[in-house]
This record gives C-alpha cells, sequence and structure tokens, in this order.
C-alpha cells in the first residue's frame, strides 16, 4: 500500500510540474523570438488510431454575432485574457517559420516562453463561413524539462452562430502523453491521474477564464445597431 502512494504521489508531482508550461502554449504574444542554435523544422506529429488523447472542452454562449466576435478576435491578443499563477512562463514573442502570417492551414511559427524554452504550433485547419468558424491547431516540440511527458497537444476553437445575436463558443484541448515517462508510461491510470490532476483543474480554470473574457469583451463591445462587416473564408480566428 505504502508503495503505491507513493507512486501515486509522484505521478501527481510530475503531472504538476507540467503545468508551468503548457498553460502558457495557448497565449500567442508578441515580442522578441529568435531561433536557438541548431534550430531545426521538423513535421507536426501525426495521431493514428493508437494515439491516446486526454481531453477538456469548455463551452461558453455569447450575445453577440459570430461576425463581431470574429472582428474582436482578430484584434485580441489570448495572453492578455488569460489568468494564471504569476509563477507561470508567459510567451517572450513568436517567430513566424513559414512564410506570411500565421493565419491559414500549414503555416507554422516558433514560440519562445519567457523561461527560456520554446515550442513549435502549426495551424491544421482555419475555416470560416456564415454560421461557423473552425481554428485548429497542433502544438509539439516542447524544450522545457517541464513538460518533458507531454508529446504534443492539439486545440480547436468552434465557434457556432445560434440566430443573428448569438454565437456559441467551444474550445476543445487534447494532450497525447509520452509512453516512456510518467504519467503516460502508466497507460490508462496515467492519463486519468493527468485529467483528474491537471487537465480538470488548473488547466480547465485557465479555458473556463479564457472563454468568460472573451464572453465580458465583445458583450461589453457589441453595439446592436453598428454596420455588420462580412467575415471573409479563411480570416483568422
Amino acid at each position: 500500500m505504502h508503495t503505491h502512494t507513493t507512486l501515486l504521489m509522484q505521478i501527481i508531482k510530475t503531472v504538476s510540474v507540467l503545468v508551468l508550461s503548457v498553460l502558457s502554449v495557448t497565449a500567442f504574444g508578441k515580442g522578441a523570438c529568435t531561433l536557438p542554435d541548431g534550430f531545426v523544422v521538423t513535421g507536426a506529429p501525426k495521431a493514428t488510431e493508437k494515439t491516446r488523447f486526454v481531453s477538456r472542452t469548455e463551452t461558453v454562449t455569447i450575445k453577440a454575432p459570430l461576425e463581431f466576435i470574429l472582428q474582436q478576435t482578430q484584434k485580441a491578443e489570448l495572453e492578455n485574457t488569460i489568468k494564471s499563477d504569476d509563477d507561470l512562463p508567459s510567451v517572450a514573442g513568436t517567430f513566424n517559420l513559414t512564410e506570411g502570417r500565421f493565419k491559414k492551414a500549414g503555416d507554422k511559427r516558433l514560440t519562445c516562453l519567457t523561461d527560456g524554452s520554446s515550442l513549435v504550433e502549426q495551424i491544421l485547419t482555419n475555416k470560416v463561413d456564415r454560421t461557423e468558424a473552425r481554428f485548429r491547431y497542433i502544438v509539439w516540440g516542447y524544450t522545457s524539462p517541464k513538460a518533458k511527458a507531454v508529446d504534443f497537444a492539439v486545440g480547436e476553437f468552434v465557434r457556432t452562430a445560434i440566430d443573428a445575436d448569438t454565437t456559441k463558443v467551444e474550445w476543445t484541448y487534447s494532450f497525447v502523453l509520452k509512453k516512456n515517462r510518467i504519467p503516460g508510461c502508466l497507460g490508462a491510470l496515467g492519463r486519468w491521474v493527468f485529467r483528474t490532476f491537471f487537465l480538470n483543474r488548473s488547466y480547465a480554470d485557465m479555458m473556463r477564464h479564457t472563454l468568460e473574457a472573451e464572453k465580458n469583451n465583445a458583450e461589453a463591445a457589441y453595439d446592436p445597431n453598428q454596420t455588420e462587416t462580412e467575415i471573409k473564408p479563411g480570416n483568422k480566428v
């Protein structure tokens, strides 16, 4: 019994330190970011039928049209809305690894964190029509020792027009753990621990706070008498 308790505490401790890196993945900032010496651009990881994701979805309903919300998200930086502990690293800047802006499928960039580590992001899907906007991205290549247990992660924002003045925003974040490190090496038990002690706690709080900030900002700024602006397919969301 003592051995099992000790192992569980070690798993919880390992999961806890991941917070210092993965919480900052969702904050896309502007600023200085240069390629590290010896950096090599690699292809994004590919999920297979055997890939086991650990996922969390948060949803919010906003009293504002989809078109207006997309205009707001194009202006805002997520780093200004995420509420996290002061001890957590934030984003120092980004460096585009492909030509043009980071807005279409295939676009890739390096993200530098304030603790000196970095990671790579790539857009998988960025589609917009009159009733739905879908933005899906993958994150990998974590250099922080605190995130060595994470293989990669996939995030997706889906914003759907419920009616002319109401939009539902759904954010799903899915992690894939490395099978040769705790907690991923423990299979289903490790994924349960990761979900219970991290994803459903610290990360869920951050996701809810981020969506609530989007809701509050959009509803405070929305004027139903304003002139509508058409959202063109491919706009950044």
